[in-house]
């Protein structure tokens, strides 16, 4: 874990735990929390930590269709087809009723 995420993790846990500052419900969960570093590391062109990082949201929840796509985005413009395929075979799976991803899907596999 890099250390950036590790301060980014220590924070979230400091403001959960701070109390009449907020609500765990109020605050996103830390799935969403991680993603949104991710999103952040992909623009500044940091695939491997933005992979890093999407791979612990879905182990925390194995159920993120689309943070499986995202994997699978990343994976390709890291070049690892194996992977790619992997990722959005696991996001067609979760979101079966998106064309889209079926797609995807299919022309990752083409490839």
């Amino acid at each position: 874990m890099s250390g950036r995420t590790a301060e980014a993790e220590r924070e979230w846990d400091e403001l959960v735990r701070r109390p009449g500052r907020a609500t765990p419900i109020d605050l996103p969960s830390r799935q969403d929390y991680l993603e949104a570093l991710a999103v952040v590391d992909q623009a500044w062109g940091r695939t491997d930590e933005a992979i890093a990082k999407l791979t612990r949201v879905v182990e925390f929840n194995p159920h993120r269709g689309w943070t499986y796509k995202r994997l699978a985005v990343l994976h390709l413009a890291r070049g690892d087809r194996a992977a790619a395929r992997r990722a959005v075979d696991r996001a067609a799976e979760l979101l079966a009723g998106d064309t889209a991803v079926q797609e995807f899907a299919r022309e990752i596999a083409s490839r």
